[in-house]
């Protein structure tokens, strides 16, 4: 063997010894009060972490377990002297207790829980705790925190707290004053409780949101008697946002104590919701309602509470600035990338055209393509992956588009764009993405039926060249002149009565063009022209196509009738307008509950209550009873 490796494995031998005493360092020992409770009961779960260098361990924590709620931890020091042949050693440590109760039924994993100390992370051992339905432990035995020993004034205990005087009659005493809270987020800090029993509270951010932009409404529970199970929770209603919250339980939350005043609360976080209002105005968002059970909180009528209802001054970005084809609701922070495959191609041939958009908010399901003369761009398919993440919305949108090359030649395709608007600037921005150049040479099926027909004309013989004579023959009269025959003076006076008969011709003709021309494109024909191609669009279940045909037939369809340009009015000058115009009532609100399904469909990209062949169902009866009104009157 080599002095090289032999110095390697005394080395290697060396670091593992160094290892292995760094991690013996500190032991934790873990304790539960008991391994079976009843549904709603609390027990606790106790660690003790003990180091032997004379720095005690720090940060204890127990992860969050689906089906129980964990309040802690509340932590202690500890030192403890021993003597072992002769030698004292001393240690110093800490002890750290949760409370934990019991949600739902089922066997649980308690732990590991950690510590940590000189850079390292100690962990605990694993309890099992088994959750049965309420009624199934025989009376007296264990029941959350163990075997209870007999207390002969049980019998005075009303209130369940192991006093016969209601909670909060007597101030803590010395003893609970010792018990080190943990630190409160944030979040959770009230400066005054509406109710020493049990409230609710609701806060939303932003306060004064812009369309399309994400509100963030959180909801707590505080529960002034201890330890308490949330029940018959009814969540808040908002139909005038849209909603992506993500389906995660809030009640495994870890519940944490919150001093309030000279009280102190059992807080947890019940909901968060990320929510997208769909147009301006006072929206509001409902009350949620929450029942408090177990423990101290067993009373009769139960103890119901509810969040007070939330109303927001929502309104459209501002005009000054605005860039042109911005669409209310496109609010966020984007980002846009594209690809395109092949860089060359035939005239007649597609170009593949990739354009991701990226980023926060609810990202908008449409872009717009730069139209030039032979490039047609086909409509796009989309995969999208949308979804809340740390309390922001954020994803990604990416469309496939096929772009027909139509001329020869080195085409500029352009780029991409769409104007936004950021909520953290306060100002418009524009996502783009340039597509750069394409290579297109002329198909060679056009130009061999050219050059084929090119060919044949200069075989062609010339039918107007002089043919000689091939024989002798006697000598004939010519014919006789045409203008001494009595067609040509028919022709020459007939001329001048053609030229006027084709004037009259001309100007019938042109009047009747008119006519046409003006019928075709009346915002009547285009309102049906519209109804034609939603129709179209519901059939393939293209809700965007179909709330945008639908919505244009109903503006041409009021244009029609009454004059009234109804694309450049609000929701409420509209209303005033077509009132004034002796439009009926019924009729109005069916229009506008119309207008908004269609841009609630357009902004969304999703059929809400409407689909889309109902859409054009109720089109048609509003496009009929708005564009006679004109006529009736």
């Amino acid at each position: 063997m080599s002095v090289r490796l032999l110095a390697t494995l005394v080395l290697a031998f060396g670091v593992l010894l160094c290892s292995g005493a760094a991690r013996a360092q500190v032991r934790v020992q873990t304790e539960i009060a008991a391994h079976k409770v009843e549904l709603g009961d609390a027990v606790q779960f106790q660690i003790t972490a003990m180091s032997s260098t004379g720095e005690a361990p720090q940060n204890p924590r127990l992860a969050p377990i689906p089906g129980l709620s964990i309040m802690g931890p509340s932590t202690g020091t500890r030192t403890q002297v021993s003597i072992n042949n002769g030698r004292m050693q001393q240690e110093s440590g800490i002890s750290a207790t949760w409370n934990i109760q019991a949600v739902k039924v089922g066997t649980y994993r308690v732990g590991p829980a950690t510590v940590d100390l000189g850079g390292q992370r100690f962990q605990s051992q694993v309890e099992t705790l088994e959750v049965v339905p309420q009624g199934t432990l025989p009376r007296g035995g264990q029941r959350g925190g163990g075997p209870q020993p007999f207390d002969p004034f049980r019998f005075f205990d009303p209130f369940g707290g192991g006093s016969p005087f209601p909670p909060g009659l007597f101030p803590p005493g010395d003893l609970d004053q010792q018990q080190e809270l943990p630190p409160v987020p944030d979040e959770l800090k009230v400066e005054r409780a509406p109710d020493p029993i049990a409230f609710l509270r609701a806060v939303v951010t932003p306060k004064h949101p812009v369309v399309g932009e994400q509100v963030t409404v959180r909801i707590y529970a505080y529960g002034g008697r201890g330890i308490y199970r949330p029940v018959n929770a009814v969540d808040p209603t908002y139909p005038d946002f849209l909603d992506y919250t993500g389906q995660d339980d809030s009640f495994t939350e870890n519940a944490v104590q919150v001093p309030i005043g000279d009280q102190v609360f059992i807080a947890q976080k019940l909901r968060e919701l990320c929510l997208f209002p769909l147009h301006a105005g006072k929206l509001t968002i409902g009350s949620m309602t929450l029942t408090f059970t177990g423990g101290r909180y067993v009373a009769n009528p139960p103890i119901t509470r509810s969040s007070p209802p939330i109303t927001l001054d929502v309104v459209e970005p501002p005009l000054d600035n605005r860039p042109p084809g911005y669409h209310v609701g496109d609010v966020g922070t984007l980002e846009l990338s594209v690809a395109v495959d092949p860089r060359r191609v035939t005239a007649g041939d597609t170009v593949g055209v990739v354009a991701k958009l990226e980023g926060t908010g609810s990202i908008p399901t449409a872009l717009r393509v730069p139209e030039q003369r032979g490039v047609e761009w086909l409509d796009p398919t989309h995969v999208d992956e949308v979804h809340e993440q740390h309390g922001v919305v954020r994803g990604f949108r990416a469309f496939t588009y096929l772009v027909k090359m139509n001329e020869p030649g080195r085409i500029d395709l352009g780029e991409l764009t769409l104007p936004y608007w950021d909520p953290r600037k306060r100002a418009y921005a524009t996502a783009r993405a340039s597509l750069g150049k394409v290579e297109v040479a002329p198909s060679p099926q056009k130009a061999a039926p050219v050059a084929s027909a090119a060919a044949a004309k200069t075989d062609e013989p010339d039918t107007l060249a002089l043919k000689p004579r091939r024989t002798l023959a006697p000598y004939g009269p010519s014919a006789a002149p045409f203008t001494d025959s009595l067609r040509f003076w028919y022709l020459l006076l007939g001329a001048p009565v053609a030229v006027g008969l084709a004037g009259v011709g001309l100007d019938i003709g042109s009047r009747l063009r008119r006519r046409f021309s003006s019928a075709r494109t009346s915002p009547q024909r285009l309102a049906q022209d519209s109804l034609r191609a939603a129709e179209v669009a519901a059939k393939g279940s293209e809700i965007a196509k179909t709330a945008a045909a639908v919505e244009r037939a109903l503006f041409l369809a009021i244009e029609a009738g009454t004059g009234i340009r109804a694309r450049a009015l609000l929701k409420d000058d509209l209303k005033a307008a077509l009132g004034g115009a002796g439009i009926e009532p019924g009729t109005i609100e069916r229009t506008v509950a119309l207008l908004d399904a269609c841009e609630a469909a357009r902004f969304t990209g999703k059929s809400a209550d409407l689909p889309p062949k109902e859409l054009c169902a109720r089109a048609h009866g509003l496009v009929g009873d708005l564009s006679r009104k004109r006529r009736s009157s």
